[in-house]
């Protein structure tokens, strides 16, 4: 299956224009991120420090998984233990299932290096992490690809599991290419009737067709950016295996793919810095849109520390940040700042309420504020003011306090917002607990 992948790859490399368009970089000479994983003897890995010189830029894989608690990764790199992982390696027994399947699938790739935040960067020193998290959107974007473990609820698990058969009563046998050595085996395929209109043929796919109900990194903040920003994924779901790239997503092996339902794709605006993107046009606005399209999809992701809300998102913010022309204010636009703070919660399908976090993560005008599921109501035009009406709020000024100035799209600890508008009165119409109905009026600023 790996071999197929790697064909689906190659295939991807050669003759998908839009992934070639967008990848700025030789593919055999990227930039490389500070630390990776030499993966070439397989009894002893080791962590190489590319800023030293040693190593000549080539491809590298990156790994997206799910961390679990973090007992499953007591073999993370520290400022204690860096310099053995530099000279002796580590033995990958000692690291979690997830990390050994993921070195298994760079060395079948036919690649040396592996990257992972657990032993690519130093989990104890808040200087290193900074200095990684504002490489990061970097480290996904100019990997060979990226390894989605989605399969995998924890790094104890792995995602090399055997996949469990279609629920599908029609299955026939197939007789699979002979290799050149070896004998021919014998396969099975599933037969399933497409879901249309009208008269269809029966559809006769391979393993699986999509899992993306079953998928642990769809559920995790932190993997939608590394996924965004990855120029293909190979995604291990627990029932195929798939590729997606900027061009399509596709199961490998043939079976057919459902797109409904899958994340948006970045804009080609994004991935290139000198495209000029005239403000107030319509890919101007298919970019704001898709970014609030993105922050839709990353509300309903759960995070393990609020705290993380901006940073986790941050590489991407960067991105739009230069593509819309805009400073960035804890999550919203500046040039779109009064349509942005028109932003609602809803309700999720388990019923939860969307809630204030403990502790501070963003200003209460921002969406960043609220953990659980937010929309933007209104596709604001910073040059023609919103679809439903003119604007009538002007932005007086703000203030962003950041938690580093070197991740100036990173975690915030304090926030103002001064806005001008005129006062309107109002009424409010309360029901007391014995069903009379009083009024009250108040005066409110819009």
């Amino acid at each position: 299956m790996l071999s197929l992948a790697k064909e689906c790859v190659e295939d991807c490399m050669r003759n998908h224009e839009r992934c070639r368009a967008i990848t700025r970089h030789r593919v055999d000479s990227p930039p490389l991120p500070r630390r990776l994983i030499d993966c070439s003897n397989p009894l002893r890995v080791r962590i190489v420090d590319t800023s030293r010189g040693s190593v000549p830029r080539q491809p590298y894989v990156a790994l997206s998984y799910v961390w679990g608690p973090s007992e499953f990764q007591p073999h993370r790199t520290t400022a204690h233990n860096l310099a053995t992982y530099l000279k002796d390696g580590i033995d990958p027994m000692d690291l979690p299932q997830t990390l050994r399947d993921a070195i298994y699938v760079t060395r079948a790739l036919g690649v040396r290096f592996l990257w992972t935040d657990s032993l690519c960067i130093i989990q104890d020193s808040l200087k290193d992490m900074h200095h990684e998290l504002a490489w990061m959107r970097n480290v996904y974007r100019y990997a060979y690809l990226t390894i989605d473990a989605a399969s995998s609820a924890s790094a104890a698990e792995g995602f090399l599991e055997q996949r469990r058969p279609l629920d599908s009563k029609n299955v026939i046998p197939f007789l699979c290419p002979q290799p050149p050595s070896g004998e021919a085996k014998i396969g099975r395929l599933y037969l399933r009737e497409l879901d249309s209109k009208g008269p269809q043929p029966a559809d006769i796919v391979t393993r699986g067709v999509d899992a993306s109900h079953q998928s642990h990194t769809s559920k995790r903040a932190w993997c939608l950016q590394e996924m965004l920003l990855s120029t293909r994924c190979l995604v291990f779901t627990s029932e195929t295996l798939q590729l997606r790239c900027h061009s399509t997503t596709q199961n490998v092996g043939g079976a057919s793919h459902d797109p409904k339902g899958d994340p948006p794709r970045l804009p080609d605006a994004t991935f290139h810095p000198d495209l000029l993107v005239e403000r107030g046009s319509d890919r101007w606005r298919t970019t704001w849109q898709t970014w609030y399209d993105i922050v839709g999809n990353y509300s309903c992701r759960s995070l393990s520390n609020s705290s993380d809300k901006l940073i986790a998102l941050s590489g991407l913010a960067e991105l739009f940040a230069r593509a819309l022309g805009s400073d960035y204010i804890a999550g919203l636009w500046r040039i779109t700042l009064p349509g942005d703070l028109l932003w609602k919660t809803r309700i999720p399908s388990d019923g939860s309420l969307p809630h204030r976090p403990q502790g501070y993560c963003a200003p209460s005008w921002s969406w960043a504020s609220v953990d659980g599921p937010v929309y933007q109501t209104l596709c604001y035009n910073c040059d023609e003011g919103p679809q439903a009406g003119e604007c009538i709020v002007e932005v007086v000024g703000f203030t962003v306090l950041l938690q580093n100035k070197n991740l100036p799209f990173g975690p915030v600890i304090g926030a103002s917002l001064v806005l001008r508008t005129m006062l309107l009165r109002v009424r409010r119409h309360s029901v007391p607990k014995d069903g009379a109905i009083t009024r009250s009026t108040i005066v409110a600023a819009l």
